[in-house]
Parts: structure tokens; C-alpha cells; sequence
């Protein structure tokens, strides 16, 4: 069963995208990868909701492709994702690659969406990481 989403931002510059969204828009950074110095990966939250940064290097590093036209992903949560994975596959969703376990320690497959041109979706298992604080 499918939970919750993110969509996760691809970007060159990382710092200056967590400062517009954290100082301009008011979002609150939850999580970062890694936990000190420069992150590759932030998880912001505004209310209820998430969104996730992403360096293009941190991105090419689980084998998307942060090209033009590939600028974002949307996250999609889930208790299982081996079966979740499955069960896609099976009412025949391509995977563009199987689940890996990233630098942020989920394991993730990418499946492409169809309904949007250059747009993925990736879905981690459920747990705690997308809530952590940064310290």
C-alpha cells in the first residue's frame, strides 16, 4: 500500500535552493545528506507537506539521469517496496532500474511516470528518515 509522496527537486545548486525554499517560502529542513558539511540530499517540510533537494551528482550516483527534461522525481512511500515494485510491474509499469538501497540508506526502484514527459517515481520503504532532524 502506497502511504505518501514527495516530489524531489533535481539541482545544480543545492545551498541556494534550500535557502529560497527555506527563507523565502518558510519551509523547515527536516533531514540532509549527509548529516554535516555540504548535502548532496535535503528534506524540507512546509505543514503537511515534503519536499526533497537533490544535487545532480547525488542524483547520477543511483543511476537516474539529471538531464534537461529529468528535473524532478516524485518520491512515493510504501511498507514494501520489493512488493510494491512487484505488483507495478505486473499491470505492466517499466522499471527503469530495481530497487538499490541509496546514500540515504532506502531502497529505491525508479519507475518512469507515464503521465508526465522527463518526470520518475521512486518509492522507499516507509521509516523514519524522511523525518529526521538535521542537527
Amino acid at each position: 500500500m502506497l502511504t505518501t509522496s514527495m516530489p524531489n527537486i533535481f539541482t545544480r545548486d543545492i545551498e541556494k535552493a534550500v535557502t529560497f525554499y527555506r527563507d523565502q517560502l518558510g519551509f523547515s529542513q527536516n533531514y540532509q545528506v549527509p548529516g554535516e558539511g555540504r548535502p548532496e540530499h535535503v528534506v524540507l517540510a512546509l505543514g503537511d507537506s515534503l519536499l526533497a533537494l537533490s544535487t545532480s551528482s547525488a542524483v547520477t550516483a543511483v543511476g537516474l539521469d539529471p538531464t534537461t527534461g529529468n528535473s524532478f522525481e516524485l518520491v512515493v512511500w510504501c511498507a514494501d517496496v520489493y512488493s510494491e515494485t512487484a505488483r507495478l510491474r505486473a499491470a505492466g509499469a517499466p522499471a527503469a532500474r530495481s530497487p538499490i538501497t541509496t546514500s540515504a540508506a532506502i531502497d529505491a526502484p525508479t519507475l518512469p511516470t507515464p503521465m508526465a514527459t522527463g518526470s520518475r517515481s521512486s518509492m522507499p520503504i516507509d521509516g523514519t528518515d524522511r523525518n529526521r532532524s538535521v542537527s
